[in-house]
């Protein structure tokens, strides 16, 4: 996954100035066992001061103010990895630091650097948040750096940025596409091939529709996001984004199960170079994370649509949104399904098991590619990871993947290869917070 943090920059401004406006509007009400998840004003606690809370608006950096939450936290960690084959298309690429299958080298010198290791600091991250009851609703801002700006190299980017304000929700973070609970447990920074995990500007709003209990229940959120197109497009031929990607979808979330249903569209213009057209990208998806036995965890999602290789995670920045068909671009077809399985074999030991596969319908593509143009992946892993104290993981991850390239750009002959990948990892998890009266949940529940 890589960064855009110049992106990134009006956004962060933004959130600036609003959490001080925010912080200074008087709260009237404190907020029972919120999280960032359901921005609904509940009932105030018994035990907190009303009159206080009422009168006595939170000063700008004031962090003993008593309706303001806030925390600061992070993660070092550092992996150990072995590839077998290779990883990345680019013979003079450094080593690759997260496993992307649709990177796997097909044939040629790429594919002859075998037997490398690696060690990646870059999953290593610091965080902040904060958030206070408003007259309305409550508001809740959260900020995350990492060392992942590339693949090959320990760059500082900011990974996720947003802030939620009763329904509004504004941010620099995953797509509204994915939902966040079926990310697997992965030692892998990467994870699995099929998910929608890349970033992008948006903003939507999240609409309660019933409520099951205090805190949880049926919504429905609907917003825009940046919709850059990725094709590979022939000489003087530009791709024009005239609208966002617009995107609905329907949650239904409890404490032993998170369920979305989304939908979306995006149109493209392609014009230039003989080139005038325009064509619709779409995608409908289901995914789930179900809670089962003590502490296990099952995972699975499906994607289907159009001129969708700029969200998947395998083939981001790859430019298969659309390709040339004769004297038109064509958005090219897509599928995509994910699996994951996490079972605590002790309270301290745990496993997680992911399959993922990406198919493209763009056997139709011509265009020549000398490293050959993606049309499918497989991705699998198998961890053990030990948590021998609180603050403390160590765990090692067998991961394999295989990448498919169309007939028409076979490279010396051929369509396929593989790699195997060994990486072990240990990581230290900190975090210094202040709970208030709204009780935030710490930033691992945070999501769109």
């Amino acid at each position: 996954m890589v960064g855009c943090p110049g992106r990134s920059r009006w956004l962060l401004s933004f959130l600036l100035c609003l959490s001080c406006l925010v912080v200074r509007t008087p709260a009237v009400r404190a907020d029972e066992g919120g999280t960032l998840d359901f921005p609904e004003t509940p009932e105030p606690e018994a035990d907190v001061d009303q009159r206080r809370i009422g009168t006595e608006a939170s000063k700008p950096l004031n962090l003993r103010a008593p309706n303001l939450d806030w925390g600061v936290g992070g993660k070092v960690q550092l992996d150990v990895i072995y590839d077998v084959n290779a990883v990345g298309l680019d013979p003079d690429s450094g080593f690759y630091r997260e496993f992307i299958t649709g990177q796997i080298p097909i044939a040629g010198p790429a594919a002859d650097r075998t037997g490398r290791v690696g060690f990646s600091p870059n999953q290593s991250k610091l965080y902040g948040y904060m958030g206070t009851p408003t007259r309305w609703g409550p508001f809740r801002a959260y900020v995350q750096i990492n060392l992942f700006r590339t693949p090959t190299t320990t760059d500082i980017q900011v990974h996720r940025l947003f802030a939620h304000w009763a329904w509004l929700h504004i941010a620099y973070d995953y797509s509204q596409f994915l939902n966040v609970a079926t990310i697997p447990n992965t030692l892998d920074y990467e994870g699995p091939n099929a998910i929608p995990e890349t970033r992008r500007g948006l903003a939507f709003l999240r609409i309660p529709l019933a409520r099951l209990g205090r805190s949880n229940g049926f919504y429905f959120a609907v917003g825009a996001e940046e919709a850059g197109v990725e094709a590979v497009l022939p000489t003087d031929v530009v791709a024009r984004n005239k609208i966002p990607a617009v995107v609905a979808r329907l949650i239904y979330a409890t404490p032993t199960t998170d369920l979305q249903v989304s939908g979306l569209y995006r149109r493209l213009q392609f014009s230039g170079g003989g080139f005038d057209t325009k064509t619709n990208g779409w995608g409908i998806s289901v995914q789930g994370s179900f809670d089962l036995l003590d502490k296990d965890e099952a995972i699975a999602g499906v994607i289907y649509g159009k001129a969708l290789g700029s969200y998947f995670q395998d083939t981001a920045g790859l430019g298969l949104d659309a390709a040339p068909d004769g004297d038109v671009m064509r958005a090219i077809r897509a599928f995509s399904a994910w699996v994951a399985y996490t079972h605590y074999w002790i309270k301290t030991l745990s496993s997680t098991a992911t399959f993922g596969y990406v198919y493209l319908d763009n056997n139709f593509d011509e265009t020549p590619n000398p490293v050959g143009t993606y049309h499918e992946t497989f991705y699998a892993s198998m961890n053990l990871i030990w948590t021998p104290w609180h603050p403390m993981d160590v765990g090692v991850e067998y991961l394999f993947g295989q990448r498919t390239v169309t007939a028409n750009t076979a490279v010396l002959g051929e369509t396929s290869n593989l790699d195997h990948r060994l990486q072990f990892s240990v990581m230290f998890k900190f975090e210094v917070s202040r709970k208030g009266v709204t009780k935030m949940l710490t930033p691992a529940t945070f999501r769109p």
